[in-house]
């Protein structure tokens, strides 16, 4: 059985961020048999705002499992557990876990991810849609306004198009021309896509722009996204770019 697990607000300033933490919580539970397979972790950009309480960039962690030899009630617990007792000292921890629930319960949840990108939300107004779609939302510490972020995130990765997946990717030295093929051979992604959508076929050649690289959330599956130079030649994106996912 699969579900989404999704945190938000478990660190301060001068900790380690909430993608840290997931990982760490992926890490445990893939031991202690909770889980037996993980996604990546993708990043969620929230409400970018000053009336928005955030540590550094308002983003929300979520991955897909599946279950192991333990109950989904049982992850919930360890996961509460978990981020009661590691997240950091004045955060406001928040998490929430979706399994189960009907389509228009997942459009609902959607929704309310795509609103939390551009509106500032309360937390009434998560527990309600909580309540009303049947999914699990906790609160951990502090004001508890990390629900917020945490059902948003859930309902973006619903979406199957919203996150940056958690670490960098090198694939090579900047200028360095290679085939689409080679990308995934290299990293392990789904596909190559453009942003304005459109599928790379395995033969045509990307340059690199640099050392690192973000792959991202994209129709469900891992992806690399690239543009068209002033040339009109694929390229990858700088990270400065994908700071758009």
């Amino acid at each position: 059985m699969s579900f989404i697990l999704c945190i938000d607000d478990t660190d301060n300033i001068s900790t380690p961020g909430s993608g840290q933490l997931a990982q760490q919580l992926i890490e445990t539970m893939l031991e202690d048999d909770y889980i037996s397979d993980c996604s990546s972790i993708a990043r969620h950009q929230l409400f970018f705002n000053e009336a928005v309480p955030y540590t550094s960039h308002n983003s929300a962690m979520s991955f897909s499992a599946e279950l192991g030899n333990r109950s989904l009630d049982d992850v919930i617990d360890f996961a509460s557990d978990f981020l009661r007792e590691n997240s950091a000292a004045g955060s406001d921890p928040g998490l929430c876990v979706v399994n189960g629930i009907a389509p228009w319960d997942q459009v609902r949840i959607a929704a309310y991810g795509i609103r939390a990108k551009s509106e500032l939300l309360t937390k009434q107004s998560a527990y309600r849609f909580a309540n009303i779609s049947g999914v699990h939302l906790s609160e951990h510490g502090g004001t508890g306004d990390g629900i917020i972020g945490a059902i948003a995130g859930a309902g973006l990765r619903i979406t199957g198009n919203d996150g940056r997946l958690r670490g960098w990717l090198r694939l090579g030295e900047k200028g360095e021309l290679i085939t689409v093929a080679e990308i995934i051979r290299r990293t392990g992604v789904d596909k190559v896509v453009s942003r304005s959508d459109k599928l790379l076929s395995p033969v045509e050649k990307v340059r690199l722009s640099g050392g690192k690289i973000k792959a991202v959330f994209h129709r469900h599956m891992e992806a690399i996204p690239v543009l068209r130079d002033e040339n009109g030649r694929w390229k990858t994106l700088t990270p400065e770019q994908s700071k758009q996912y």
